[in-house]
């Protein structure tokens, strides 16, 4: 079962890695939520909604480090069925792309004469 977090290949739990955190030398664990699966996409979409434009944000900033995932095996649903596989190169671009349509399709739903 995807939750909508990139998966490490061997536990199938979340992939955890290094975050730079805020200040010269500072840095925390964190992971990527996955938006080629259901879950992170709708996760992202709902909170961008819930959070942010109801609030009366007009735009989002998609800054997600193009999705440095340290591990080429790190498994992602690709498939957006459910089905995990390795995230690859194809992957993290992927990411960077769905996180973007998942963004667009929040803002639309809010004020769907409004572009984005």
């Amino acid at each position: 079962q995807l939750n909508g977090l990139i998966k490490d290949s061997e536990t199938k739990s979340a992939y955890r890695q290094v975050f730079w955190k805020g200040g010269p030398g500072t840095y925390t664990t964190g992971s990527y939520i996955d938006f080629s699966s259901p879950g992170g996409f709708e996760f992202w979409k709902k909170n961008c909604i819930e959070k942010l434009l109801n609030f009366g944000a007009d735009g989002l900033w998609n800054d997600n480090n193009e999705f440095e995932i340290d591990s080429a095996d790190s498994l992602c649903g690709v498939t957006h069925k459910n089905d995990l596989a390795p995230i690859g190169l194809v992957g993290r671009s992927l990411q960077t792309f769905l996180m973007g349509v998942a963004s667009w399709e929040a803002m639309r739903e809010v004020d769907p004469h409004k572009r984005p």
